[in-house]
């Protein structure tokens, strides 16, 4: 998971106020890390953790890599 460091900097840059939404691309590779990281923010983007699912297991168990990390 995330320590308190990178909770508090999604915190921040939260706060900021900006125009595009914040999502966070680095570190997510499950639904407690995907959860974590979207408590502050809008999203998540899974991506090595991804390949490295397609690589070891093909492209037929997509969804439920998917679903692992949603629900």
């Amino acid at each position: 998971g995330f320590g308190q460091l990178q909770k508090d900097y999604f915190s921040r840059v939260s706060k900021m106020g900006l125009k595009n939404p914040l999502i966070v691309g680095f570190g997510i590779k499950d639904r407690e890390t995907f959860s974590a990281a979207t408590e502050k923010t809008k999203g998540a983007i899974i991506g090595s953790a991804f390949i490295k699912h397609l690589t070891e297991n093909g492209t037929e168990n997509i969804q439920d890599f998917i679903r692992k990390a949603r629900d």
